[in-house]
Parts: structure tokens; sequence; C-alpha cells
């Protein structure tokens, strides 16, 4: 049982295994050696001082927090980590490969400070959850199927990939959305002024949704709307750097929204602008 600072040194080739309990303080390895042993936490933190592997399953019934040294990796092989109604905090500068970690809970908050993590996904729309990044992170593969808040600090941004099949992204902070934006659906919503400067790709019909008085710079390649929908939307300003209808059926559909700018390379058959509120 572990309820203060305790480090634990594991050499280089060798494993520790049993049953750990985390209830405050922190797990400090600082060796590389393997930690197979199961970790239960209801609070505390798991502190990575070195490059190893916990394959023992980790669960949790609190706030935790994984630190993970600036240069080491820390590689996770045990049973997949759901957050549930907690907030998981991810620190230190390094990097988690963590096999997959799940928002599967309204509350479910991912806090990213300063942090490389491999893959992350939801499975329940979110009311007081989603991810706060403070300070610059990367997450290599965020899949979204839900609503989704992705609230980035000032000045600070996220890198990574993400991929969007239903639900939204919410941009409800002033940080810059740094990764690529790849969308079969769903909508990107950004409830204040914000900037995306990865590059934003669709292959099905999708929104963009603006908050009222609020804009959204996109810097990132231009965005082509080949044989689909864009529908724009929410009261505020899209700075898009430039939209194409460049295919027959290529739709526009502007409801209640200020775009900068739109041009056409195709005969329209199907498509076009469609105003459904002043725009």
């Amino acid at each position: 049982s572990v309820a203060k600072i305790t480090p634990v040194a594991i050499a280089s080739g060798s494993s520790l295994s049993g049953g750990i309990t985390i209830t405050a303080g922190s797990l400090k390895l600082t060796e590389t050696g393997t930690l197979a042993s199961s970790i239960s936490m209801s609070g505390g933190t798991l502190d990575a001082d070195n490059s190893l592997t916990v394959s023992g399953a980790l669960t949790h019934t609190g706030n935790i927090t994984i630190d993970v040294a600036e240069t080491k990796t820390l590689t996770y092989t045990g049973t997949a980590i759901s957050l549930g109604a907690n907030t998981l905090t991810l620190t230190g500068g390094g990097s988690l490969v963590s096999g997959g970690l799940t928002l599967n809970d309204p509350s479910s908050m991912l806090l990213l400070n300063s942090i490389t993590v491999d893959s992350v996904s939801t499975s329940a729309d979110s009311s007081s959850g989603g991810l706060d990044v403070d300070d610059n992170s990367t997450v290599s593969s965020l899949s979204v199927a839900h609503i989704t808040p992705v609230s980035i600090a000032s000045g600070k941004t996220l890198s990574g990939a993400i991929t969007v099949t239903a639900g939204s992204i919410k941009l409800d902070d002033t940080g810059t959305l740094a990764s690529s934006i790849s969308m079969r659906g769903g909508t990107l919503d950004a409830d204040n002024s914000s900037t995306v400067s990865g590059a934003l790709s669709h292959t099905a019909d999708i929104t963009i949704d603006v908050a009222e008085t609020k804009t959204l710079t996109y810097t990132g390649t231009a965005i082509s709307l080949g044989a689909n929908t864009l529908t724009l939307s929410g009261g505020g300003t899209f700075v898009s750097g430039g939209l194409t209808l460049n295919n027959a059926s290529s739709k526009l559909l502007l409801n209640s929204i200020t775009v900068d700018s739109v041009s056409t390379s195709a005969d329209s058959s199907s498509g076009g602008l469609d105003v459904d509120n002043d725009s």
C-alpha cells in the first residue's frame, strides 16, 4: 500500500509482481525493469522517471496522475484504461504508450500537461469532461464519435491526428488545434475564438459551427468540398483561407455565418450555395 512518495527501483531485465494499492503520494519508478504488479489507484501519482514497462492491470476509482519524465517513455501493456467519472492527468514532458485510453463517461476528463500519448477515443457524450490541454501536448490518434470538449489553453497547442466520425469536437478555449483532422461526419464546433492550423479533410457531409461573436481561423491546407455538403452555422465568423466547390455535387450550406472566401472550379448539377439563414 502506497500513501507517500515511494521510489521503486526495478533493475533492468527484472520484474516486480503482486498487487499495489495507491491512495496518495506517488510510486516513483526510477529504473528500467518491468512493473508486473496490478495497480489499484484511488488517488496519487504513477511517476516514471525512466523508460520502462508496466504490464500489470491499472485500475482507478478516483482522480489520478501519470507523470513521465522528459525524454522517457512509459509503456503500458495491461488491461485497457477507461477513465470513468474521473480525471486522468498526464504530465511530465515524456511519452505514454497506453494502448488506448477511453473517455467512457460524461464526466471523463483527460488533462494533458506537456505529454505525448499514443491513442485516445470516446464512447460517451461528454457533459463535464473531455480533453483539457494545459501545456503543449500531442495525441497521436484521437478518435471522436461523441460530443467531446477540447479545451486548449491560450498560447498552447494540441498536435497529432484526429478522426471524427460523429458527434463533435467542441473547441471552448483560445489555444491552437495543430492536429490534422479527418472527418467522415460530425461537427467542428468553435465556442471560442481559436485557430486550427492542422489540415482538415473530409469524405462525407460535415458541419463547422462558430458561436456568435467568435472567429474560427483555419490556416491548414485549402478545403475543397468534393461531392459533399459543408454546413457553416452558429452566427460567428469562419476565416477559411478559401473554400472551393470543386465537384458537380459540392454544396455549401450557410446558416447564419460569415465566411471569408468561396470559389468554384466545377459546374454544379446538384450542389452550389444554399442559404438557410442570413449569412
